[in-house]
C-alpha cells in the first residue's frame, strides 16, 4: 500500500479572472487568461472601448488591481 500526496500552492496574484488597469486608470480590462507577456480579456473602461476583446493586451502597460477592488458599470435604457 502506498500513499501519494501532491501539494499545489497558488499565489493570489495568479488567480483569474481579475481586473487590471493602466497606471492612471485610463483603461481597465477584465483579464481571463495570461499568455506569457500578454493578457487576454475584455476592455471595461473607457466606454468608447467597452467590450473590445483582445489576446494581446500588454502586461507591461497594465497591472493587477488590488484584492477587493471593484468596478461598477451601470446600463441605462434610454
Amino acid at each position: 500500500m502506498a500513499i501519494e500526496t501532491k501539494i499545489k500552492e497558488v499565489n493570489a496574484v495568479d488567480k483569474l479572472p481579475a481586473i487590471y488597469s493602466s497606471e492612471n486608470r485610463a483603461k481597465i480590462i477584465y483579464v481571463t487568461r495570461l499568455l506569457g507577456s500578454k493578457l487576454e480579456g475584455v476592455c471595461m473602461h473607457p466606454k468608447e472601448s467597452f467590450g473590445q476583446y483582445s489576446v494581446t493586451w500588454s502586461a507591461e502597460e497594465f497591472s493587477r488591481m488590488g484584492k477587493g477592488s471593484e468596478l461598477t458599470i451601470k446600463f441605462i435604457q434610454e
